[in-house]
């Protein structure tokens, strides 16, 4: 029967396998994953109880659709991201994250993706650049 529903979602999709895999994952109830590989050298991890997804690395993955996303089964959970030494983040990345609050966008970021936060709850996104000393804001996104 699982077989089935596998076979079935991806005859009737016109997606990646990422895509049909998430979905299977819906459908089945899976268990979140909640860490795990998002792109170049890029690294995630989804804390439940602190509801902090923690992204490291260099460039993460640009995403067709939100049902790519490898945290997608936590997506309305996500309150607080955190990223270290990210410098791109990916299309529709945290497209529904309707409990998010707080994002920090980092001085190594030197682009965002479509989508990236539609579908969101943050209203301003501030930018800053952090130094030793002090942090200096550089913009304000009204979204």
């Amino acid at each position: 029967m699982i077989k089935i529903v596998y076979i079935l979602l991806f005859i009737l999709s016109n997606t990646s396998a990422n895509t049909i895999e998430r979905k299977y994952d819906i459908i089945c109830g899976a268990v979140p994953r909640t860490k795990g590989s998002c792109g170049e050298e890029c690294e995630y991890e989804y804390n439940h109880n602190e509801r902090i997804l923690k992204i490291t690395g260099k460039k993460m993955d640009d995403y067709k659709s939100p049902l790519e996303v490898p945290w997608y089964l936590q997506i309305e959970n996500i309150e607080n991201i955190t990223l270290n030494g990210i410098e791109h983040i990916g299309e529709n990345s945290f497209n529904g994250a309707k409990s998010l609050t707080e994002i920090i966008i980092p001085s190594s970021v030197n682009s965002i993706g479509r989508n990236a936060f539609t579908n969101s709850n943050i209203k301003n996104l501030n930018i800053f650049i952090l130094s030793s000393s002090y942090p200096y804001h550089i913009a304000t996104v009204h979204m």
